[in-house]
Parts: C-alpha cells; sequence; structure tokens
C-alpha cells in the first residue's frame, strides 16, 4: 500500500487567517475587561497608586481597571 500523496490533503487550522499572536491579544483584552468589571462590581473605582512601569502585569490590570471608572457596581456586574 503506497502512503498518501503530500498533495491530495493537507490538514489546516481552521482559523489559519489568524496567528497565535492576535488570537492571545484577543484573549488577554478579554480576560482585561472581565478582571475590570469584576474589580469595578466588587470594590467600585481604581484606587491607589498606579503600578510603575515595570510592574507590567499590575499596571495593566490597574489601567483596565481605571478604564471603567464611573461605572456603577449593578451596572458591571450585569456586564
Amino acid at each position: 500500500m503506497e502512503p498518501p500523496s503530500p498533495h491530495t490533503f493537507t490538514p489546516t487550522p481552521a482559523r489559519d487567517n489568524l496567528s497565535l499572536e492576535p488570537r492571545l491579544a484577543l484573549i488577554e483584552r478579554a480576560l482585561l475587561r472581565l478582571y475590570a468589571l469584576f474589580k469595578q462590581g466588587s470594590k467600585g473605582d481604581a484606587e491607589g497608586k498606579r503600578p510603575g512601569r515595570f510592574d507590567m502585569v499590575n499596571r495593566a490590570k490597574y489601567d483596565a481597571w481605571a478604564k471603567v471608572a464611573g461605572t456603577s457596581s449593578a451596572d458591571a456586574k450585569q456586564s
């Protein structure tokens, strides 16, 4: 029995038009938005100092939370 020809079928990912990096960026933005709404719903507006430039993860979290400042607790929980 002959092995199948490489030209007959080449499986590709379902969404091969998006590489991994843009998909991860979308996921990260969605997670930051979810984090921000959770913090807004449970604690209210962002408080305290903004983390320094070398603390990139916490700085991104703080910035996401600060973007939803002014949103009521009920609205944040509904979103």
